[in-house]
């Protein structure tokens, strides 16, 4: 019994420790996260967190297939937080060469009355095959251009 009670207090004193660490996150939990908190990641509608001064996007890398096709165009639209004092860039987005080029036809642009929080970027997927399209994602900080962010668009057709 003493053994039992031991072990009962040692596991507990243990899990006491993990939670003075110094890891400040109210939203995480030993179990995993809290879906009623956490949306789930969609990948036409990417978000860009500024977090002490630099970019996270939610979706590394953004993942696209044939559902997300729509008159022959995949449009993604990525979006900063509303009411934060960060903004796209005139060139927010801008889509690298990708894998199949000679499909590759990227427009991308600021939705009018955005107000520089969503930047918007569509373009032709090849037929058949994977893709693999880097892209930049420029941000303004109360002005400042902050260091860009480097991610990927990966699709299957």
């Amino acid at each position: 019994m003493k053994k039992r009670t031991l072990f009962i207090v040692a596991f507990t004193l243990t899990l006491a420790g993990c939670a003075h660490l110094g890891f400040e996150c109210p939203q995480c939990a030993i179990e995993g996260f809290d879906p009623r908190v956490v949306r789930q990641p969609l990948p036409l509608f990417p978000n860009v967190f500024v977090t002490e001064g630099r970019l996270v996007v939610d979706q590394e890398p953004i993942r696209v297939g044939p559902r997300e096709v729509r008159g022959g165009l995949v449009t993604i639209t990525w979006a900063l937080a509303a009411g934060s004092p960060d903004a796209f860039a005139a060139n927010g987005i801008v889509i690298g060469p990708g894998s199949h080029s000679e499909q590759y036809k990227p427009k991308c642009y600021a939705p009018e009355g955005s107000k520089g929080k969503v930047f918007a970027c569509s373009f032709r997927p090849p037929a058949k095959g994977q893709v693999k399209y880097k892209y930049t994602i420029n941000v303004l900080l109360d002005g400042k251009v902050l260091s860009s962010l480097d991610p990927n668009i990966e699709g299957a057709y």
